[in-house]
């Protein structure tokens, strides 16, 4: 059988042509196809809902610019503020009536209102420290120790160290004239011995040895025949 070598070479050239042909198209159908997966992709990123910092609040949104981005910060950081301060207060006030509901039951719902708020706070935050000669801290304090830092952070008025020196610092006063804030004096044998800071509705605040710091009543009948002297400070 005679072959026609020019045929042959011309069918060669045909099946490389076809081979390079198909190639070629699928590398192209691969770009496309990557080309819209990427676009896609990239849509979908820019479409996704985003966080944005503005003042102290995140605001989910589009990755949108405003139109005014200043005002916007100050108009979210204002309504932060007035919200914070409004829980704020609302703290406050619940925790203003605690307290007063709290001791009002030693001096009376009609006169607590009318109460230091800072000396009732400092009432609180000492209640129950115990007793301590010479001490002036939570692990102890004594009488005339309490009375020194309760005039420092509530009147910023500095008293001596001593029950006896303290009276020396004040002025006599008669029963009924007392009011808040007025140093009772105890006697015991010949010398002052002891000192509280009256409050209200015959009650008087005081370290004493037994319970710390501690409301007692002066009528009590302990307290009442120890009664050496009320002062109030010059």
């Amino acid at each position: 059988m005679k072959v026609n070598f020019n045929s042959l070479k011309l069918f060669q050239y045909f099946l490389c042509f076809i081979l390079s042909t198909c190639l070629i198209s699928c590398k192209l159908f691969n770009n496309i196809g990557a080309n819209e997966t990427y676009k896609n992709r990239k849509l979908k990123k820019n479409t996704s809902p985003t966080f944005t910092e503005k003042g102290n609040i995140k605001i989910e949104g589009n990755n949108q610019n405003t139109n005014n981005p200043t005002q916007d910060n100050i108009s979210k950081n204002d309504s932060n503020y007035s919200f914070n301060n409004i829980a704020r207060n609302e703290f406050n006030l619940a925790y203003t009536n605690d307290l007063r509901l709290k001791y009002a039951k030693y001096f009376g719902q009609e006169n607590i209102q009318k109460i230091n708020l800072l000396l009732l706070e400092n009432i609180d935050e000492w209640y129950g420290t115990p007793y301590k000669i010479g001490g002036k801290s939570k692990s102890g304090i004594d009488c005339s120790g309490f009375t020194n830092i309760i005039y420092s952070q509530v009147y910023n008025i500095t008293l001596n160290n001593y029950a006896a020196s303290q009276y020396e610092q004040c002025r006599s006063i008669n029963y009924e004239d007392l009011k808040e804030g007025d140093l009772v004096f105890f006697k015991s044998s010949r010398r002052i011995s002891h000192v509280g800071i009256y409050i209200s509705n015959n009650k008087f605040v005081h370290a004493s040895t037994s319970q710390g710091v501690t409301i007692s009543d002066l009528n009590d009948s302990y307290w009442k025949r120890r009664i050496y002297d009320y002062g109030r400070v010059n």
